[in-house]
């Protein structure tokens, strides 16, 4: 769950400043029982995996190996953090307290230029950091591939690809309202 430094709060749960607090939907209506299922099949498999790097992890006596899987257990288990706030919010269960799994799409409701020019910097920035990233490993062409740098600096570029993405879907999503406004 992503909250605010210094806060078990979800970032999501948190008003703006000078806003007043709002709920935010999060479970949808009308999932067919298929999808849920196939969220729930592959929760199940999920987990099978991360059960299987750690296996590997404690097997082997290479340390860049046990590195690389803590880096891939990371991502399974940020993989099987989403595929559970998604089953349960397709499945509209709540945390205790009542508190929405996941926000509800309100992107919509965001008509505040200083946001979308904020947004904006952000995916210029995000893209100057892909140029950045690329340029770095041309440079490393001659760096020994036995190194873990390059692998790295390819994880950081696909990373980077990510945070644009979501900008961008952010940046379209801005003031205009989804299914079922």
């Amino acid at each position: 769950m992503t909250t605010d430094p210094g806060s078990s709060e979800p970032i999501w749960e948190r008003s703006p400043a000078g806003a007043a607090g709002s709920t935010l939907p999060g479970a949808a209506d009308d999932v067919p029982p298929a999808l849920f299922a196939h969220l729930r099949s592959h929760l199940e498999a999920e987990q099978a995996l991360l059960d299987e790097y750690a296996a590997l992890v404690d097997r082997s006596p290479s340390a860049a190996l046990r590195y690389l899987m803590a880096l891939l257990m990371d991502d399974e288990k940020h993989h099987h953090h989403l595929f559970r706030a998604i089953a349960a919010s397709a499945d509209a269960e709540q945390e205790v307290g009542g508190k929405p799994v996941l926000p509800g799409y309100d992107l919509g409701d965001v008509h505040d230029r200083e946001v979308t020019r904020m947004t904006e910097a952000l995916l210029a920035e995000e893209k100057r950091d892909a140029h950045e990233l690329r340029r770095l490993l041309g440079e490393m062409g001659a760096v020994e591939d036995s190194q873990l740098w390059r692998l790295l600096v390819e994880l950081m570029e696909h990373d980077t690809r990510k945070h644009i993405a979501i900008l961008r879907f952010v940046k379209r999503h801005l003031g205009r309202p989804g299914r079922g406004d």
